[in-house]
């Protein structure tokens, strides 16, 4: 499937005519609207971390005593992942 120059053309300039239209109807709302978006798209970025910490902590419990404060860390990992 081949894409034509004049297809992207086309469709870039309906694009940009579209988000003149939004900026120009409210700025403020398309600035709000452009930060939510990357912060949605960061979010399985900071879950995908934290999924990391958790099985890090829960290795290393494994590997010392009953008696080491990484039950507290589990338990702050888990509920920065809720």
């Amino acid at each position: 499937m081949k894409i034509s120059k004049q297809r992207i053309g086309s469709l870039l300039m309906t694009v940009r005519w579209a988000l003149s239209l939004v900026w120009e109807s409210s700025p403020s709302l398309a600035v709000a609207s452009i930060v939510v978006r990357v912060v949605q798209g960061l979010l399985p970025l900071m879950v995908l971390y934290l999924t990391k910490l958790l099985i890090d902590t829960v290795t290393e419990a494994l590997k010392t005593p009953a008696d080491d404060p990484s039950f507290t860390r589990i338990l702050s990992i888990l509920g920065g992942e809720a």
